[in-house]
């Protein structure tokens, strides 16, 4: 083997080296960046809870009322009972829809943040030229083209 055949095979062995060594730093720092970005704290978002009220409704009586003024009192209660229970049927719904809006809202913010710290990962392993983002395979198999190529002079 002659001394440019050594120095080619050399140079390809120094280039697929540095290439591999390029590589592996490159998996341990993604690792690493994503190691930080599943110990990085979570935020989750959370509605405030909703209040109940209760009413409670006493009625009192007086002295002894006639047949005819308890059908009435009855029927007074009745109809207002109707729309007493029309109206917390609206404060109920309104109140679930409120509640449901609320949790709605959070759990869009909480999803929010989780696509914002991804989109900072993929964006922080990011690089602008796809040469630059491979440059450990490229210097990889450039040392292989040039190892090829000392392989041929060698032969020569």
């Amino acid at each position: 083997m002659n001394s440019a055949a050594i120095a080619v095979a050399s140079a390809a062995a120094l280039l697929e080296i540095v290439g591999i060594a390029i590589t592996i730093r490159d998996i341990r720092r993604a690792r690493r960046n994503l190691a930080g970005y599943l110990r990085r704290p979570q935020r989750v978002h959370l509605s405030p809870a909703f209040e109940v009220s209760s009413a409670a409704s006493a009625t009192v009586t007086g002295p002894e009322q006639t047949l005819e003024q308890r059908v009435e009192h009855l029927e007074t209660w009745k109809r207002e009972m109707a729309e007493a229970l029309q109206q917390r049927d609206r404060q109920l719904t309104k109140r679930l829809t409120d509640r449901f809006d609320r949790q709605m809202k959070a759990s869009e913010a909480t999803l929010g943040d989780q696509l914002k710290g991804l989109r900072e990962l993929v964006a922080g392993e990011g690089r602008s030229h796809w040469i630059t983002a491979y440059k450990g395979p490229v210097i990889l198999g450039v040392g292989v083209l040039v190892g090829l190529a000392g392989n041929i002079v060698g032969a020569l």
